[in-house]
């Protein structure tokens, strides 16, 4: 695992920064383009696993940390834990100090089962309870 960390962390870096700076770009220049809706959502009226993570990435970067786990927590689940990685492995880095976070493919693992089990859920509310989200 230690070859694995030893190329994820700059991959995840680089991925942080054009992330960063997308969203610059898209608040500065495009942020009067409507997002698409979703065609899951729209033809088979079911929430699919990413519904409503562009809602709870754009609360996430409001500060608004309840909204976001509201419309999806496994957006803030993948940021916190991307936070801790870099955080942790950077300090490893720069100082030696044995504290990074080490990449387990059951951090995936976890955070995908959150998008679904998100999904099942207000599907559930949705389509047996009536309580649309």
């Amino acid at each position: 695992m230690k070859d694995l960390d030893h190329l994820l962390y700059p991959a995840v870096l680089i991925s942080c920064i054009l992330v960063a700076a997308g969203v610059l770009i898209y608040v500065r220049w495009f942020s009067h383009i409507p997002v698409a809706t979703c065609w899951v959502y729209e033809e088979l009226h079911l929430y699919c696993p990413g519904c409503g993570c562009t809602r709870a990435f754009t609360a996430l970067l409001q500060g608004d940390v309840l909204r976001s786990l509201r419309y999806n927590p496994g957006v803030a689940y993948f940021a916190l834990g991307t936070a801790v990685y870099l955080l942790t492995q950077t300090v490893q880095r720069l100082t030696g100090w044995r504290c990074g976070v080490r990449f387990r493919p059951i951090y995936l693992h976890l955070g995908f089962g959150l998008l679904v089990g998100n999904a099942l859920v207000w599907n559930l509310l949705w389509h047996v309870w009536g309580i649309q989200m």
